[in-house]
């Protein structure tokens, strides 16, 4: 458990940086602004960017998964890293919020229905470029945070 909070804090501090280079920030994101308003209030800023960088990992992963982008070895690693980013966004939501596993899991699924919900009445839709940019963006983003993850995983515990 320690491993995966320090492996989820890593990756927050990593998602906070890669979200405060992007120009428009969360409030530009419908559905990072709707998570965000169906949660708890959350006044740490790493917390919110993670939320952010979550929010736009699986909006890539539900385009990805129905536009066919990538090819299906891509689409598998996608997968994996998202379900990787994923159950470290439910030990931030417990770490967070102070809640139990099942309750972190709630909040975690709140955040993904946004992310379905804006991108199905989207136009990323039209599988064009924009949805290829967004799927590479979430991609990218989900394998980073994926890798930092592994890493702190395989290091042995500090004493």
């Amino acid at each position: 458990m320690r491993k995966i909070l320090a492996a989820a804090m890593a990756a927050i501090t990593f998602g906070a940086t890669a979200f405060a280079q992007q120009p428009a920030g969360p409030a530009a994101d419908p559905a990072v602004q709707l998570a965000l308003n169906a949660l708890p209030p959350i006044t740490d800023e790493r917390v919110r960017a993670a939320i952010a960088v979550y929010s736009r990992v699986a909006q890539g992963w539900w385009v990805q998964s129905r536009c066919k982008i990538d090819g299906a070895q891509a689409q598998q690693q996608f997968s994996e890293d998202l379900a990787l980013v994923t159950q470290m966004m439910r030990v931030l939501m417990g770490n967070t919020f102070k809640v139990e596993p099942q309750k972190a899991g709630e909040y975690t699924e709140t955040i993904q229905m946004y992310a379905l919900n804006v991108m199905s009445a989207n136009k990323f839709f039209d599988c064009g470029e924009q949805a290829q940019s967004l799927v590479q963006v979430g991609k990218s983003s989900a394998g980073q945070i994926a890798s930092g993850i592994r890493r702190q995983l395989q290091q042995p515990p500090a004493r």
